[in-house]
């Protein structure tokens, strides 16, 4: 695994050497550290204060080590923390698939939504009414056509083939599980309207091609407490060595 750098401190500036064989350390790799999770690369704010980097200075020393000036530390009127916190939505099971009939790519978008409505019926069919749909999250991502950017592609996309992502979100993992097992098979056997008969619409590359993630997660919280002191919002058990 690789070890993280190190950072020897001095009275007018500090090196970040790293400790991983084979490896090198540029200014700039270290210069882009005050870009993570920063709305402002020169002003990273901290619980006591903010730390400005406007004057700041990165020169190699070595082919590894890196030596930073020129940086200072503006004390806070109060202390702050900032809080983050998670909670459970559900439990989660994937498909993965792909296309490359250019028909079928064109398709997709009209009939997934269709599925979704089917998936709906089934799901009441299946569970005798015991599963409310509205609980379950069944998402597809084609990969291929603008996923990432979610529709703001600059240019239009003609992609000759599609990577598909499929998600069935359950409040318990047998209940996902079993959804995506005839999620998987409809989806591999869209209706398209220019071919006769059953065809194939989605490749799998697994079989079975259901995959349990478990649970998941979302961000709900990400706040930050002001008038506060560096120890009272954390349970503190002093021990003995």
């Amino acid at each position: 695994m690789p070890q993280p750098p190190q950072v020897g401190t001095r009275d007018d500036h500090f090196d970040v050497t790293t400790l991983a064989d084979g490896s090198r350390l540029t200014p700039r790799s270290v210069a882009a550290h005050t870009l993570h999770e920063n709305a402002d690369p020169f002003h990273i704010i901290k619980p006591s204060g903010t730390l400005d980097t406007t004057h700041a200075t990165y020169e190699s020393v070595d082919e590894r080590t890196v030596r930073v000036r020129g940086s200072r530390y503006i004390e806070a009127d109060g202390y702050t923390n900032k809080l983050e916190g998670a909670e459970l939505v559900g439990y989660q099971t994937v498909i993965i698939g792909g296309v490359r009939d250019k028909v079928v790519i064109e398709r997709l978008p009209e009939l997934l939504p269709m599925a979704k409505k089917y998936f709906d019926a089934k799901i009441l069919d299946v569970f005798g009414g015991r599963v409310d749909p509205d609980t379950i999250d069944i998402n597809y991502r084609l990969y291929g056509t603008g996923t990432v950017l979610a529709g703001t592609e600059p240019t239009p996309l003609q992609p000759q083939e599609v990577g598909v992502l499929i998600t069935v979100t359950a409040p318990d993992q047998g209940t996902a599980h079993a959804i995506s097992t005839f999620v998987a098979h409809a989806s591999s056997h869209l209706p398209i309207p220019e071919y006769e008969g059953l065809v194939s619409t989605l490749a799998y590359p697994y079989s079975p091609p259901e995959t349990d993630r478990g649970p998941l997660y979302r961000f709900t919280l990400n706040h930050v407490a002001t008038g506060v002191t560096p120890t009272e919002l954390f349970r503190t058990t002093p021990e003995e060595v």
